[in-house]
C-alpha cells in the first residue's frame, strides 16, 4: 500500500527523530557485533538516506541479513541496504519516510534554476532520492535524449 502523500515542505521526520534513529541503527549494529556508524543522512520526498561507515572487515552481507532487525528496531517499513554510495567510502540505508512528501514543481524550478542559471531550453524534471532539484539546460545536450 503506497504512502498518503502530504503538501507541505517540511521533512517527515524532525532532526531530532532523525538523530534518534541514527542511534537505533548503531545500537542495532552493536548488539549483532557489527561495528558501524551513522555518518550523516540525507532526507527525500520519498526516502531518507542514511550513511554507514563500516568498520574494517565487516561485509555488506552483514548488514543486509539485518534489515529485519532494522525495521524492527526503527518501526518502519522498509528498509534497502545500498552497496556503496558513488564517490565515498559508505554504504546507504534508504529507509522509506512514513509520508511522501509532495514536490513542488516551482520551488524545485527556482532552487534548481537559482543555482544552475536560467536559459530559453531549461527543464526541471524534479528531485533526487535525496531532495536535489533536477534539471538540464537542453542547449548543452547535443542529442537533446533523458535517458
Amino acid at each position: 500500500m503506497a504512502q498518503p502523500f502530504i503538501h507541505t515542505s517540511e521533512l517527515c521526520w524532525s532532526p531530532q527523530e532523525l538523530g534518534l534513529m541514527a542511534q537505533a541503527i548503531e545500537s542495532c549494529f552493536l548488539q549483532y557485533q557489527i561495528r558501524g556508524e551513522v555518518v550523516g543522512y540525507d532526507e527525500g520526498a520519498t526516502f531518507t538516506l542514511f550513511r554507514i561507515e563500516l568498520g574494517r572487515g565487516i561485509k555488506v552481507s552483514q548488514v543486509i541479513a539485518l534489515v529485519p532487525e532494522l525495521c524492527r528496531s526503527l518501526s518502519v517499513v522498509d528498509i534497502k541496504v545500498i552497496d556503496f554510495i558513488a564517490g565515498t567510502p559508505y554504504i546507504g540505508l534508504r529507509v522509506t519516510n512514513t509520508y511522501r512528501r509532495a514536490v513542488s514543481f516551482v520551488e524545485c524550478f527556482n532552487l534548481w534554476s537559482g543555482i544552475n542559471g536560467l536559459s530559453t531550453l531549461s527543464v526541471m524534471l524534479g528531485e533526487d532520492i535525496i531532495g536535489e532539484p533536477i534539471g538540464w539546460d537542453l542547449a548543452q545536450m547535443p542529442h537533446l535524449l533523458i535517458a
